[in-house]
């Protein structure tokens, strides 16, 4: 059984002692779970493993009968799509390095290529410096 907790998801972080000389040592930080039972709908208690959080919240809302269905419910029919902004963000990456790559190319087979585009620039900042 998971160290989770069974409402808000809330499980172990990973870290570090850090002592005076800033040695660091690796540790977990675990969240204070408590087993509780709670009556259902059906007058039938389920124990569950609440962090004292949200044992805290529930008291004070009023709100455990509304935690019920969400124990009840099946974990596997939560469905996620993933993101697709990453995937776009690298292909505009690639199409960019090979662009560069391309005008390397060309620049390194035919050097009087590199010549005409920096008359070219000089010849439009002379006509800027005219303006």
């Amino acid at each position: 059984m998971a160290y989770i907790c069974d409402n808000c998801g809330k499980g172990r972080i990973h870290g570090h002692n850090v002592s005076h000389a800033k040695n660091r040592t690796h540790r977990l930080f675990l969240p204070n779970l408590q087993t509780v039972s709670i009556v259902g709908e059906e007058n039938r208690a389920k124990s569950v493993r609440l962090c004292t959080k949200c044992i805290k919240r529930m008291r004070k809302d009023g709100k455990i009968a509304s935690f019920i269905p969400k124990i009840n419910a099946d974990k596997s029919a939560k469905v996620t799509t993933p993101s697709t902004k990453h995937i776009d963000r690298e292909e505009k990456k690639v199409q960019e390095v090979l662009k560069k790559e391309a005008k390397k190319a060309v620049k390194k087979s035919n050097p009087s290529i590199s010549l005409r585009v920096k008359e070219a620039k000089s010849k439009e900042a002379k006509a800027k410096v005219q303006v």
